[in-house]
């Protein structure tokens, strides 16, 4: 299965400012798995996700992050398996702190890296570049921007979700409450 999708992450006590901003509304529907087109999730980590189903919604957009970022800490993540093409960003007080984008056509060793990414990202680069080495067939790198949001909020868009909670995708939709 080859996931085009994206998400972003706000500190769960920016949750429903975040909602609003993008004009999105939790409903009742419930999800074990991310499938509808939005859906949103509070995480143990304390961060409170929303996923889209396609790379590159509005709401990744640098217009967006700017105002959703003004009043909280917003981690986001695209992923492109079609193209291989993956990033990672953090937004913060209305600008990107720090971004990181892999694309295969650039070399499978390739990464930008714009900012100061967290430490973790070292770590997390040194052991992607060291599984690729030798193997040309397959493109570890590309997971180093995911792993790298993941590291920040906990979340991972093709992890396994079993925490306990059956359901714990809340289905969004557009619009605002009554």
């Amino acid at each position: 299965m080859e996931f085009s999708v994206s998400w972003l992450a706000v500190p769960v006590i920016a949750k429903d400012s975040a909602l609003a901003a993008l004009g999105l509304m939790e409903t009742k529907q419930r999800e074990s798995l991310p499938e509808s087109a939005f859906v949103g999730a509070s995480l143990p980590t304390g961060w409170y996700v929303v996923c889209f189903d396609q790379p590159s919604p509005v709401a990744l957009k640098p217009e967006s992050l700017r105002t959703l970022s003004m009043h909280a800490k917003v981690v986001a993540c695209q992923v492109e398996e079609h193209a291989m093409v993956s990033t990672a960003a953090c937004w913060m007080d209305g600008k990107e702190q720090w971004f990181v984008v892999h694309d295969a056509e650039d070399g499978l060793t390739h990464l930008d890296v714009m900012g100061n990414p967290p430490a973790a990202f070292e770590e997390i680069r040194s052991g992607k570049l060291r599984l690729q080495e030798n193997h040309a067939d397959v493109d570890h790198v590309f997971d180093a921007p995911l792993a790298l949001a993941e590291s920040v909020v906990g979340f991972r868009h093709d992890a396994a979700f079993d925490d306990g909670e059956e359901e714990m995708f809340a289905v969004l939709v557009s619009g605002r409450p009554a």
